[in-house]
C-alpha cells in the first residue's frame, strides 16, 4: 500500500494537536485556540478513512488476514498503555471492572466517568475498531454498486444529526453513547474515503492546474477551521450544545476542513526535497500512535513522583517525556508487533 508522506506527517500533527489540547491548562485556564486542538481526533478519523480507501474500492479483502494485521497493529501497544494507566490511576471501587471493559473496548458503552477514567484519549479506540469491522461490509456493498457510498454517507449524516438532537446534556443517554460510536462518527471516516477518490482523480490534472486546486483547497480548509476555532473559543462546549444544528455538524465540519487541508499535503511526495526530509515526516507519523496513547500518563507520573512544576516548564517537560517514551514504545513494542502481524497476515493470505 502506497504511503503518502503528507498523510503520515498529518497523523503526527493530529497526535500532537490532541496532546496540546490536554496540556493547555498548564499554560492558561482561559479557553484558547489550544483547547480547540482536541479536534485532532476528527483529523485522525479522516486519515483512517483515507488510508483504507484503496482497500475499500478494491472490492476484495481477505477478512482474516485483514483483522490479524489490524489486531497486531493496534492492540499490543494499547494493552501496554492501558496497564501503565492502571498502575498510575487512583484507587476506585470500579477500577478493575473499568480495566476489564477497556480490555474489550467496552469502556464507551456506559458512562463518561468510565470512558475517561484511565485516559481521556482512549474513547476513540472503540469507534476505530468498529470502522475496521465495517470495512469488509462496506467493500461488499460497494462491490455491488459504487454509487452506494454516497447513499451511505447521506444516511450516516442523517443518523449523526438525529443522535445529537436527542442527546441529553449533562446526563448521558443511549443517543450520547451511540454518537461516539460508528453510528455517529461514520461520516468523518467517509470524508477520508472521498478525499482518497479525489486525490486519485486529481492525478490526471496538469501540474499547474493541480497546484491551483491545492492552493484553493488549502485556503478553504484553513478558513473553515479558523471559523470553527473562533466559534469554539467564544462559545465552548456549552455553545455547541445550545445549538443543535451547529453542535450536530461541528465535528463533521472540522473533518471536512481538515480534509481540504490534507488534499495539498498528498502532493508532498512530488516535492523536490531530500530523502532525509521525507523520512522525518514519515517518522513523525510513525510515533503518532504512542504519542496519542501515553501523553496523558506523563502528568500523572510527575504527580506520583512529586515533581513540583507548572506553566511552560511543565508543558515542555511533559511533552519531552512523552516523545521519549513514544520513541521507546514504537521501537520495542509497536513496530515489532506490527511487523509480526504483517508477516502473519501475509502467511494467512498465502
Amino acid at each position: 500500500m502506497h504511503t503518502y508522506i503528507g498523510i503520515e506527517f498529518a497523523r503526527g500533527i493530529a497526535a500532537f494537536m490532541v496532546l496540546t489540547s490536554h496540556y493547555a491548562h498548564f499554560l492558561t485556564e482561559e479557553r484558547t485556540a489550544l483547547n480547540f486542538l482536541w479536534t485532532g481526533v476528527d483529523l485522525f478519523f479522516v486519515i483512517s478513512g483515507f488510508v483504507f480507501a484503496k482497500l475499500i474500492f478494491s472490492s476484495q479483502v481477505n477478512v482474516s488476514a485483514f483483522f490479524i494485521k489490524r489486531f497486531f497493529r493496534i492492540y499490543p501497544l494499547y494493552f501496554v498503555s492501558l496497564v501503565i494507566y492502571f498502575l498510575l490511576s487512583s484507587d476506585n471501587a470500579e477500577k478493575v471492572n473499568y480495566f476489564i471493559h477497556h480490555v474489550f473496548f467496552l469502556h464507551t458503552t456506559n458512562s463518561k466517568e468510565e470512558a475517561f477514567f484511565f485516559n481521556a484519549a482512549f474513547w476513540s479506540l472503540p469507534v476505530e475498531m468498529e470502522f475496521y469491522i465495517f470495512i469488509p461490509i462496506l467493500i461488499f456493498f460497494l462491490k455491488k454498486c459504487k454509487k452506494l457510498l454516497f447513499g451511505i454517507l447521506m444516511f450516516s449524516m442523517f443518523l449523526k444529526l438525529f443522535l445529537y438532537s436527542n442527546s441529553a446534556h449533562p446526563a448521558i443517554n443511549t443517543y450520547d453513547i451511540l454518537s461516539v460510536h460508528l453510528v455517529g462518527l461514520l461520516p468523518e471516516f467517509l470524508i477520508g474515503v472521498y478525499l482518497y477518490q479525489f486525490v486519485i482523480f486529481s492525478k490526471s490534472y496538469r501540474k499547474g492546474t493541480l497546484m491551483q486546486w491545492n492552493l484553493i483547497s488549502a485556503c478553504l480548509g484553513i478558513v473553515l477551521i479558523s471559523i470553527l476555532a473562533i466559534y469554539f473559543i467564544k462559545n465552548g462546549d456549552d455553545g455547541l450544545r445550545a445549538n443543535t444544528l451547529i453542535g450536530g455538524w461541528f465535528n463533521f465540519a472540522c473533518a471536512l476542513g481538515y480534509a481540504l487541508i490534507l488534499f495539498p499535503l498528498t502532493s508532498i511526495d512530488q516535492w523536490k526535497s531530500s530523502e532525509n526530509f521525507h523520512n522525518i515526516f514519515i517518522y513523525i507519523g510513525s510515533v503518532s500512535y504512542p504519542v496519542y496513547l501515553v501523553h496523558n500518563a506523563t502528568p500523572k507520573l510527575f504527580q506520583e513522583i512529586g515533581v513540583d512544576m507548572s506553566g511552560v516548564g511543565l508543558f515542555i517537560a511533559c511533552t519531552t517525556l512523552t516523545i521519549i517514551a513514544s520513541i521507546f514504545l514504537h521501537r520495542y513494542i509497536e513496530e515489532p508487533f506490527r511487523v509480526y502481524g504483517r508477516n502473519l497476515s501475509n502467511k494467512w493470505r498465502s
